[in-house]
């Protein structure tokens, strides 16, 4: 399927030097807001919190970015000032693998993305493998 996504940040680049990725994503008819905090890598594996809030329209919603979901290092933020900074046009593959012996077993997505990114005049190709525990 064909995802589409808009990324934000403030003209110094705050949310990306804080390690936070904030996007709309139009999946379908479904447009999705997406707040990703900072979060830790072990092993080449990586952990962070996601915050979905689904819209009516393609719209940056920032009375959603408040309470326990917004970082405390950004706190002092002015919201207003977040813009469009680049987009992703990809279309998603996905698969599921699981694994299992005896009552254990562990389910894998496998999501792999094939696009472009456009930031200003710039378009570069994207390939990208993701690989989620379910």
């Amino acid at each position: 399927r064909e995802l589409m996504n808009q990324y934000f940040d403030t003209p110094e680049r705050d949310l990306a030097q804080a390690k936070v990725a904030l996007r709309l994503r139009k999946d379908g008819d479904d447009i999705i807001q997406t707040l990703k905090t900072r979060g830790q890598s072990v092993a080449g594996l990586s952990e962070r919190n996601e915050y979905n809030w689904e819209l009516p329209k393609a719209k940056l919603d920032v009375k959603k970015l408040d309470g326990e979901c917004w970082p405390e290092q950004l706190a002092e933020l002015d919201k207003k000032t977040l813009k469009p900074i680049f987009t992703t046009d990809f279309v998603r593959e996905r698969a599921e693998i699981a694994w299992g012996r005896g009552k254990a077993k562990v389910v894998i997505e496998a999501a792999l993305d094939l696009g472009h990114v456009v930031a200003g005049k710039q378009k570069e190709e994207i390939c990208e493998l993701e690989l989620e525990l379910r």
